[in-house]
């Protein structure tokens, strides 16, 4: 979304890294698909969200990012999301 968005107002995006919680779901734990943020968060009993809230969809994935920590016992924040 920054890529895109930078690109569209002219701008030169920032280099940054960013990690998906999807990605490393669907490497992790892919017996649990689908994979969409909401279904996530039901099957592996994380707190509830307001789905599509952009606060409460950045907390669902913090949170969906510790319990993957927790399931593979993968604690560095790089492995985790390779």
């Amino acid at each position: 979304m920054i890529r895109q968005t930078s690109e569209a107002a002219g701008l030169v995006p920032p280099d940054f890294t960013y990690y998906c919680t999807q990605r490393a779901a669907q490497l992790h734990i892919p017996e649990q698909g689908p994979f969409r943020l909401n279904v996530l968060v039901e099957k592996l009993g994380l707190p509830p969200l307001q789905h599509h809230d952009a606060g409460e969809d950045a907390a669902a994935a913090a949170h969906l990012a510790v319990k993957l920590s927790e399931i593979t016992g993968i604690s560095d924040v790089h492995e985790l999301f390779l």
